[in-house]
């Protein structure tokens, strides 16, 4: 259960970079 919180924060946190270095 914990593997798959951490895993699914790490998923938003590459969908924000991803967003991020689009915009520039």
């Amino acid at each position: 259960m914990l593997d798959m919180k951490k895993r699914r924060t790490e998923n938003i946190t590459l969908c924000l970079l991803c967003r991020f270095n689009s915009k520039y």
